[in-house]
């Protein structure tokens, strides 16, 4: 069975995307390499598997494929721009303010 999100890799393949090709194309802003948040991040995408990255990929960066050039050639609504991880909020944001953005859908509850 052939779903319709397939159809892409049906005519193009899948491509085959390196990890540290990321990692190493990346900017942080009020994180490091070395941040626990970043290792953890670092940590999980290399276990998935490619499938799942270039799953990954679209939600990270809002691009479903990469340039040829790879990410050294990411290309930003603006132009050429390198994937950015950036910390949003206070040291201890977790006590003081609400998510900045969610994956949360929701529902009409209806009474009976």
């Amino acid at each position: 069975m052939v779903r319709l999100g397939n159809g892409k890799v049906l005519l193009c393949g899948m491509q085959e995307m390196d990890p540290n090709d990321w990692q190493r194309h990346t900017i942080y802003r009020r994180y490091t390499r070395t941040s626990r948040q970043m290792l953890w991040f670092w940590q999980f995408v290399k276990e998935i598997d490619n499938e799942k990255r270039m799953t990954l990929l679209p939600f990270v960066t809002g691009t479903c494929g990469l340039p040829v050039g790879g990410f050294a050639d990411l290309m930003g609504s603006n132009g050429p721009q390198k994937f950015c991880v950036e910390k949003v909020g206070k040291e201890n944001w977790f006590l003081e303010v609400t998510p900045v953005a969610c994956t949360f859908h929701p529902r009409r509850i209806r009474s009976s």
